[in-house]
């Protein structure tokens, strides 16, 4: 599965735990239907979460 769809402000297709592409040390976890927010790492940033 494409993580393309898990960018910030995507609803979410799979539950679970996500890392930053960026800051690979900022997990967060989504559930299913759930907006994928921005990074908090800093002022935030918009991103791309990778599925653990």
């Amino acid at each position: 599965m494409s993580n393309l769809n898990n960018k910030t402000g995507n609803t979410c297709k799979r539950a679970g735990t996500y890392y930053c592409e960026t800051h690979p040390a900022v997990e967060i976890t989504v559930g299913k239907d759930e907006e994928f927010p921005k990074c908090p790492q800093g002022l935030g940033h918009k991103t791309l979460w990778n599925k653990i």
